[in-house]
C-alpha cells in the first residue's frame, strides 16, 4: 500500500516549511450498489492505508461516538467490513475538495466537517452536541470560572482582538450575524441574558470598571464619540430610531423603564451627581451648540419640538410625566431641584433686565 509523503519545499510559497503530501481515500459501504451512495467517508492519511483502516475499525470497536464509528459498527455486527478505495495523493485542501465533490454528487458522507485541519463547517448535529457540552460545563461553577478566565485571557491578547475584528468585518460574517440577530428568539434571549447580568451588582460594577478603563486609554473617548456620531448620523440608523420611537409600545416601555429607574434613590443620586458636574455642563453646552449650528440638525430639532408640543394631548402627557417624576422625589431633592432651576434661570433674568434697561 502507498503511504503519504513528507517533503521539504524551500520556496517562497511555503517559506521552507515541512509540507505533507496526503494520501486520500474513501470508505465504501459494501451493501450499496450505487457507486456514489456507497461512499460513506472521505479521509486522508500519511500512514499505510491498511493501517489507517485498522485504526478506524479499532475506534468503532471501542465504542466511538461519531457517525463514522456507528456506521462501521453496523457493518461489523453483520460480519462486514468497509472497502477502502485509494483516491490518490494530494496536498492541503484536497480533502475538502473530495468531500465537496461527493456531497454535491449525493453521497451520504459520515464526515462531521468539510475536511482539513480543525472543525471546518461542522454539521448541525455536531454543533448541537458542542452546545450541550458547553452548557453542561458552564453549569459547574468551578469549570465556568476557569473557562471564563481562559476566554478573557485570550481576548485580552492584541493578536486575538485584531483577528476577531478582521473576521467581523468580512461581508459573509456580517451577513451571518445580521441574519442571526434578525431572529426574534435570539433577540429575546440576548435581552434576558443582559438583564440577568445587569441585575447582579458585582457584574454591573465589573462592566462599569471595564468601560471606564477602556475610556481612560489615550484617544479612546474621541474614537468612541466619532464612532457614535458616524453611526447616529447614518440615514439607516435615523430611520430605524424614528420608526422605533413612533411605536406606542416602545414609548410606553421606555417611559415605564425610566420611571422605574428614577424610583430608586441610588439612581437619582448618581444622576444628580453626574449632571451637576462642570465637565457634564460643558459637554452638554458644546453638544447643544454643535447641534444648533448645523442647519439640518436645527431644522430637524425644531420640527421634532413642534411635533412633540403641538396639541393639548402632548402638553397633558408631558405634565403628567413631570408630576410622576416630581412625586418620586423626596422633600430635600425637590428643594435642590428648585434651587438649581432658580440658579439656572438667573442669567436669563439678568439678560432680560439688561435688555429692558437699554431700551
Amino acid at each position: 500500500m502507498k503511504e503519504g509523503l513528507a517533503v521539504f519545499l524551500p520556496n517562497n510559497k511555503t517559506g521552507g516549511r515541512l509540507m505533507t503530501e496526503w494520501m486520500h481515500y474513501a470508505l465504501i459501504d459494501p451493501r450499496e450498489a450505487d457507486e456514489i451512495r456507497s461512499v460513506r467517508y472521505v479521509g486522508r492519511t500519511t500512514v499505510a492505508l491498511a493501517r489507517r483502516l485498522a485504526q478506524h475499525l479499532s475506534d468503532a470497536r471501542r465504542r466511538g461516538t461519531t457517525y463514522r464509528d456507528r456506521w462501521l459498527r453496523q457493518l461489523l455486527c453483520l460480519d462486514l467490513k468497509p472497502v477502502l478505495v485509494e483516491l490518490g495523493l494530494g496536498a492541503e485542501g484536497d480533502e475538502s475538495r473530495w468531500i465537496d465533490h461527493y456531497r454535491k454528487a449525493g453521497a451520504r458522507l459520515t464526515n462531521l466537517t468539510d475536511g482539513g485541519e480543525g472543525s471546518v463547517n461542522p454539521a448541525p448535529e455536531t454543533l448541537k452536541k458542542r452546545r450541550e457540552s458547553l452548557r453542561a460545563a458552564f453549569a459547574v461553577p468551578e469549570t465556568k470560572a476557569r473557562l471564563v478566565a481562559a476566554i478573557r485571557a485570550a481576548q485580552a491578547r492584541p493578536e486575538t482582538r485584531e483577528a476577531r475584528a478582521a473576521a467581523l468585518l468580512r461581508p459573509e460574517c456580517r451577513a451571518k450575524r445580521a441574519a442571526t440577530w434578525a431572529r426574534p428568539e435570539v433577540k429575546e434571549r440576548a435581552r434576558a441574558a443582559a438583564r440577568a447580568r445587569m441585575a447582579d451588582p458585582a457584574e454591573r460594577a465589573r462592566i462599569g470598571a471595564a468601560n471606564k478603563a477602556f475610556l481612560a486609554l489615550p484617544g479612546a473617548k474621541e474614537a468612541n464619540r466619532a464612532h457614535l456620531l458616524a453611526a447616529r448620523t447614518a440615514p439607516a440608523y435615523k430611520a430605524a430610531v424614528l420608526a422605533a420611537q413612533a411605536s406606542p409600545a416602545v414609548k410606553e416601555k421606555k417611559s415605564a423603564a425610566m420611571l422605574a429607574a428614577f424610583a430608586r434613590p441610588d439612581v437619582r443620586a448618581r444622576h444628580a451627581a453626574a449632571v451637576n458636574t462642570t465637565e457634564h455642563r460643558a459637554n452638554l453646552s458644546a453638544a447643544t451648540r454643535n447641534m444648533w449650528a448645523t442647519p439640518l440638525s436645527r431644522g430637524e430639532r425644531v420640527a421634532a419640538i413642534k411635533l412633540a408640543l403641538v396639541g393639548p394631548a402632548a402638553k397633558e402627557k408631558k405634565s403628567a410625566a413631570s408630576k410622576a417624576v416630581w412625586a418620586l422625589l423626596s422633600p430635600e431633592e425637590r428643594r435642590l431641584k428648585i434651587d438649581r432651576m432658580v440658579a439656572g434661570q438667573a442669567p436669563a433674568r439678568a439678560r432680560r433686565k439688561d435688555q429692558a434697561g437699554t431700551q
